[in-house]
């Protein structure tokens, strides 16, 4: 009901805007990313600090997702999770099983035990773990507002029509993270869709508006 109540105050960019939007859009984000690390170098060196203290490295999570266009990139945030692999690792191979096998099932174990860390818990309440994706936007990798990062194992299962969706920058934040949220994939990227035909300069200020007031809200309401 929201989403069609916005849907019926807007109407679909002309090529020329689209085109003048996505060169402001980037400007906007190279300042305001950049102003942004300035700001927080000091808290985000004080969180690598405790993070590497209670839990020791590395600091940063690092994993590779599909950009724009499919151009892959390294996805920075701080590491909430704990790294079961130092123990695993531990467990020798057993003789009959081939190395390949044996990494693959190790792969899988590591998933299934990982566990939030206490500092993580915290770092994801008050979604300062994200703090580092500000280098990837300023390096082009993602913009404030698009949608959720995907890996390449995503990319592979989208038809045609899914496809669209690589056209567009991923986000920090989305349309579909604010309007729409706990939608199912399909649903999901047929709203990611709606956001790439309407985006405007302005429909970013709003969702940025909105993901910061309902994260206030979210910490206030604890």
């Amino acid at each position: 009901m929201e989403l069609q109540r916005y849907e019926s105050r807007v109407s679909k960019p002309s090529t020329e805007k689209k085109r003048v939007y996505l060169l402001v859009k980037r400007v906007l984000d190279i300042i305001v990313s950049f102003l942004l690390l300035i700001l927080f170098t000091p808290l985000i060196l004080i969180v690598a600090r405790i993070i590497y203290k209670q839990e020791g490295g590395p600091v940063l999570a690092k994993s590779w997702r599909i950009g724009v266009h499919e151009r892959p990139f390294i996805l920075y945030e701080f590491r909430t999770f704990s790294i079961p692999s130092r123990v695993i690792s531990a467990f020798p191979r057993p003789a009959t099983v081939s190395r390949a096998h044996y990494r693959q099932q190790q792969m899988i174990r590591e998933r299934q035990q990982q566990v939030l860390t206490p500092i993580g818990k915290k770092l994801r309440k008050y979604k300062l773990h994200k703090l580092p994706q500000l280098w990837n936007v300023f390096r082009g990798d993602m913009s404030f507002v698009g949608p959720i990062p995907v890996d390449r194992e995503t990319v592979v299962t989208y038809n045609q029509y899914e496809y669209r969706r690589m056209a567009m920058k991923p986000g920090i934040t989305g349309f579909t993270r604010v309007y729409t949220p706990g939608l199912r994939k399909d649903l999901k990227i047929e709203q990611d869709l709606y956001y790439m035909k309407y985006r405007t300069l302005k429909m970013d200020m709003i969702i940025l508006f909105r993901a910061i007031r309902r994260n206030f809200k979210n910490k206030t309401s604890k």
